[in-house]
């Protein structure tokens, strides 16, 4: 009888006991489904940060790579056909943080002073190869745009005479590719807000003699077009409207360090900022990321930490009012526990104040669920669903009701069969494994139908309580369609929607390696505009924009589904035949000829566009 009377006197600690461990792995999901937001978030911010400048680097790329065709155009380039062509370009609108354009000649010692007295001749009566010394050979900046300002204090550099640009143009030399120096401080700068600087080379060969081979390329080199940069004015802007949220640190090469350091986002003297170096303690309570990108052969390091804006971008954290009204839930319920047993004399007194106390502490408590941000819902072990919240049925539009079992959910929420069994197989699995320990179980993202037809992404996160599998879900959506948008704007031109470069090269080299194995052939058309530029000068930049778009829909409506066609740069376009004939080659460049002849009518404006024939490269089924 004792031993009775001293477990029924226990009942109130079991009971609030009870209560607050509910409480506890409630607010324990609610912070991990805010902390998993928040990560989420980040993670999307980052990979935005280094596509945004890895597509810069390679725009500028680019801008090299046209100074070269200049040179292998013409048998020799003078200084006003260089400085027209930079001009043409608008540098200061389109390429921020590109100090110029600029094209470094070598030069023999034995024909030093000859060169020099041809470019004095030219106008430039002070002008001298610096530093001074005797070398051989010499290198010299002979064309540098715009030459004014800053720029004036490079003409005459010999940039092979300094290690750190040295290194990148004999590499760039023996590649015939372009290569990035390290971190150097630019013979432009003046002592005033000065800025770290690196350099970006292109070798220029003889077009006279071959450069196929590394032996070639070192003998038949004539110079170098190249591009100076200071990088505060190169990532101006280049992280959009939310750069406050993060702060992006750039290192030269793997180390991090004071030397290395080449640019910060984050005004250090900003209260708000965070100051995190290599060796902090806590690194695991920051959102950091710690990235390496290759960009012409050389690396950068990339170190991006969240600041305190970045939260407010994500749901609020709920999980501290869950645990403050759990808690306070447990309690109650403790107490009304503790008052059945011990008040005896008073239960017919109080019964009617103790049952309208109990439904409304079961009220908050359901209101703590159904307040979360995340759907949940339970199940026992013979996989009878027993809850869902509000937020549950407000997320897919299903009630208890529609789905009172697993096997009924299973049905309703992923319709197709195939996929139906292939998300069984798996979370079963998983249910498998930690179902005798009590374990958490994986994070699984799939694709749930809601009751209306329409597809949610979410992310499933699931936890046993007892006998009972509770799973929260979480709706990332939102989040897949920005990371969509992203890889969209990676791999096609922001202008025409055609695909860019890197993704037609990507489906080139699948369709040669199809060819080979099916034993097919394909075909690739090159189109040039040769009157772009009078368009863009005649009518303005809004109408050349206007008559790319105009063009590339022409070529489409030209083409296959099969079929790929690409806007390379500026006014060129690539098209990539599968499956083709031969003759069928010819008929479709005489297609696109054709449509491409008709006048456009743009703004009221009858323009012709003038485009060189359409050039075919056959790849055989043996190449």
């Amino acid at each position: 009888m004792i031993q009775g009377t001293k477990l029924i006197r226990s009942l109130p600690v079991v009971i609030a006991l009870g209560l607050f461990a509910i409480t506890i792995f409630s607010w324990n999901q609610t912070q991990r489904a805010s902390s998993q937001a928040n990560q989420d978030y980040f993670d999307f911010r980052v990979r935005e940060a280094i596509s945004h400048i890895e597509n810069r680097m390679a725009t500028y790329q680019q801008v090299l790579h046209g100074a070269r065709g200049l040179y292998e155009a013409s048998v020799e380039v003078t200084r006003t056909e260089f400085r027209d062509y930079v001009f043409s370009l608008h540098l200061a609108d389109n390429f921020p943080g590109n100090q110029g354009v600029g094209f470094s000649r070598i030069i023999p010692a034995d024909q030093k002073e000859a060169h020099l007295s041809a470019v004095r001749k030219e106008g430039f009566p002070e002008y001298n190869i610096l530093p001074e010394g005797e070398r051989d050979p010499f290198t010299s900046i002979v064309f540098l745009e715009p030459l004014a300002d800053r720029n004036l204090r490079a003409f005459g550099y010999d940039m092979f005479s300094e290690p750190v640009r040295r290194e990148a143009m004999e590499r760039s030399r023996d590649s015939d590719k372009p290569a990035m120096s390290g971190k150097v401080r630019l013979v432009q700068e003046d002592g005033k807000k000065e800025q770290a600087g690196f350099l970006i080379y292109i070798p220029v060969y003889d077009n006279h003699f071959p450069h196929d081979t590394l032996s070639n390329r070192q003998a038949n080199i004539l110079g170098w077009v190249y591009s100076p940069f200071r990088m505060n004015d190169l990532m101006e802007g280049i992280f959009g409207e939310y750069a406050q949220d993060i702060d992006v640190e750039i290192y030269d090469g793997d180390q991090i360090d004071a030397e290395s350091l080449m640019y910060d986002s984050n005004d250090s003297n900003d209260p708000n900022s965070i100051y995190l170096p290599a060796t902090h303690s806590n690194v695991e309570d920051v959102l950091i990321s710690n990235q390496t990108i290759n960009i012409a052969g050389h690396t950068w390091t990339i170190l991006i930490l969240a600041l305190p804006s970045l939260y407010t971008r994500v749901d609020a954290d709920e999980s501290l009012p869950t645990l403050m009204i759990g808690t306070m839930a447990s309690l109650l319920f403790g107490w009304l526990a503790r008052l059945l047993i011990t008040g005896r004399e008073r239960a017919l007194k109080i019964a009617t104040q103790m049952n309208r106390q109990y439904i409304e502490s079961e009220t908050t408590l359901q209101a703590i669920l159904d307040s979360s941000a995340i759907g949940v819902a339970w199940a026992n072990r013979d996989g009878k669903i027993e809850y869902v919240n509000s937020k549950f049925t407000s997320m897919f539009g299903y009630t208890l009701k529609d789905v009172p079992t697993e096997e009924q959910w299973y049905i309703r929420a992923y319709p197709d069969t195939k996929y139906r069994r292939k998300i069984i197989a798996l979370w079963d699995s998983m249910v498998e494994e930690t179902m005798q320990d009590g374990s958490h179980l994986s994070p699984m993202e799939s694709e749930i139908t809601c009751q209306d037809g329409s597809v949610k992404q979410v992310l499933l996160l699931g936890s046993w309580a007892g006998s009972k599998l509770v799973v929260n879900f979480t709706d990332i959506t939102e989040r897949k369609k920005s990371e969509a948008l992203a890889e969209y704007k990676t791999n096609h031109d922001f202008l025409t929607g055609l695909a860019n470069r890197a993704l037609f090269s990507e489906h080139l080299d699948q369709a040669i390696n199809m060819a080979k194995r099916e034993s097919y052939q394909l075909a690739v058309l090159f189109i040039d505009l040769d009157n772009f530029k009078h368009v863009n000068d005649k009518f303005g930049h809004s109408v050349g924009d206007a008559l790319l778009k105009e063009v590339a829909a022409r070529i489409k409506e030209c083409l296959r589904e099969s079929d790929l066609v690409s806007r390379m740069a500026g006014d060129e376009f690539l098209v990539l035949l599968r499956e083709i004939e031969k003759n069928d080659v010819a008929l479709v460049a005489d297609k696109i000829r054709f449509v491409l002849g008709h006048p456009f009518i743009i703004n009221g404006q009858s323009i012709n566009s003038r485009h060189s024939a359409p050039i075919i490269f056959n790849f055989r089924n043996n190449t």
